[in-house]
């Protein structure tokens, strides 16, 4: 808990939640972090349904923005997916949950987990441990998460705009084991045939494939 506030101590930007202090109650350790008046993306969607091209854009710019500022402070998140991206009553993304988060600049040793049973007694992430959402997680993310660095947040972020486009992530309905092995060696399913009114930018020589988090491995 305690390296969990260090690391959201040293975050200060618009597009992640601020984490203003920690406290001990007895036994209860307690974070107070900045209150954000809206709801996830998970639930805008689930209200409106797959958004429009542009305002999906807008608000994965902001998210990408905020892990940027993330990464500059040598910062991975490691579970970004549409229910740990908030957006406001003003329509500005907050990043929530940097506690899988771990510095990129230490190794394995130093890593920050959760207390997921996966993880090690001690509650740190040793080689091998697999943390974050399956849906949206990078294959090398799911092979070894001590060794996730920004680019694995960057596929979850594609996977999420895929999200926002579609009102599903790509690989949903699989088993956990089966989504972890889609991402690998699986095409997503196309987008054009999804939706039709997506534009160049966003679908690749016209097969579907998203051009944010997808990649050859």
């Amino acid at each position: 808990f305690q390296r969990e506030v260090k690391l959201a101590a040293r975050l200060t930007h618009p597009n992640i939640v601020v984490a203003h202090d920690a406290e001990q109650a007895g036994d209860l350790h307690f974070l107070v972090m900045e209150f954000v008046d809206g709801v996830s993306l998970a639930q805008f969607v689930e209200r409106k349904g797959p958004l429009p091209v542009p305002l999906a854009s807008l608000l994965i710019r902001q998210a990408a923005l905020g892990l940027q500022a993330a990464a500059q402070q040598g910062m991975i998140h490691r579970d970004i997916k549409p229910q740990n991206l908030m957006l406001t009553r003003k329509g500005q993304i907050k990043i929530l949950d940097f506690g899988l988060a771990r510095f990129a600049t230490e190794g394995p040793q130093e890593s920050i987990a959760n207390d997921s049973p996966l993880d090690r007694s001690d509650g740190l992430t040793s080689a091998g441990t697999i943390l974050g959402t399956p849906d949206y997680m990078a294959p090398e993310q799911a092979e070894d998460s001590s060794q996730a660095d920004i680019r694995a947040d960057i596929y979850s972020l594609g996977c999420t705009f895929f999200f926002l486009l579609t009102g599903h992530a790509p690989f949903a309905g699989d088993s956990v084991t089966r989504t972890l092995q889609s991402h690998i060696d699986r095409k997503p399913p196309s987008l054009l045939a999804l939706r039709p009114d997506l534009p160049p930018e966003i679908v690749r020589n016209g097969t579907g494939e998203t051009v944010v988090g997808f990649r050859p491995y």
